[in-house]
């Protein structure tokens, strides 16, 4: 007797057992794929801008972007800025996801431990800020709209039929270093080639009379692909003495060094 209900037993549990691993390898196979639509989903985009002393046209730092973005949308955004002699000056994440103009965003300068970035709270956007171990921030109202730090690339990329037509456009730009938010314009310089592609200058300065004691910085944008081009201006990466160094900052087509240095027309 004991023979007879041994072998069913021992069939149906083998059976069920036999189910359990398929039904595991099902699962296990289904979850792959969805981790790897997912990788795979994810654009990966690397950029390197060479910044340049203006006066005279010494080589400070680099700046290695890499852009993450999903179904075409940019999302998150990572900046290494590293030193002519390849010291690693200041690294700097931005998340778009909340909003492509006015993104979550920290700034962390590896020489002092400075610290710049925003961050969207219930109550709005908080602008912080850390210097000698003190920390300050500011609150800006939910629901406005503005750009602040790379955020305003993509500004220019979606208005640049508009700017490229002549119209003058005004945005509310929040900056973090100085836990304010003020108003710029900007406005077409210029049409000419650089780097070998059809390319417009931009003019970006307050919408106010801050622009007769505010230097100006000039933006220069491929008008075919919509892609930043150069950069001429105070940067936001200081210099030994602490002061924010005052660069020409080139994105050449090609990624050579050379071209940049030469800011080839």
């Amino acid at each position: 007797m004991n023979n007879d209900t041994t072998v069913p037993v021992n069939m149906l549990n083998a059976a069920s057992t036999t189910r359990r691993r398929r039904h595991r390898s099902v699962l296990a196979a289904v979850l792959l794929a969805s981790n790897f639509a997912a990788v795979a989903a994810i654009e990966v985009e690397e950029l390197v801008g060479y910044a340049y002393d203006r006066s005279d046209d010494r080589l400070l730092y680099t700046e290695q972007h890499r852009f993450e973005r999903e179904q075409g949308q940019l999302v998150r955004h990572q900046v290494d800025y590293v030193a002519a002699d390849g010291a690693l000056l200041a690294s700097k994440t931005l998340d778009y996801q909340t909003n492509p103009y006015a993104p979550e965003f920290r700034l962390e300068d590896q020489r002092d431990q400075y610290v710049e970035g925003a961050a969207y709270t219930k109550k709005g956007y908080r602008l912080f800020r850390v210097r000698d171990d003190k920390s300050k921030d500011k609150l800006l109202k939910a629901g406005e709209e503005r750009v602040a730090d790379a955020g305003f690339d993509q500004f220019v990329r979606d208005h640049l039929e508009e700017l490229l037509s002549g119209e003058q456009k005004e945005f509310r730009m929040a900056i973090a270093g100085h836990l304010t938010e003020l108003r710029f314009r900007a406005t077409l310089l210029d049409r000419e080639p650089l780097f070998g592609v059809p390319a417009a200058r931009f003019r970006i300065e307050p919408a106010s009379l801050l622009r007769w004691f505010a230097d100006a910085i000039d933006i220069t944008y491929a008008t075919d692909t919509g892609r930043l081009l150069r950069y001429v201006g105070v940067t936001n990466i200081r210099n030994d003495e602490g002061t924010s160094y005052d660069a020409r900052i080139e994105f050449p087509t090609n990624g050579s060094p050379t071209e940049a240095a030469t800011g080839a027309p």
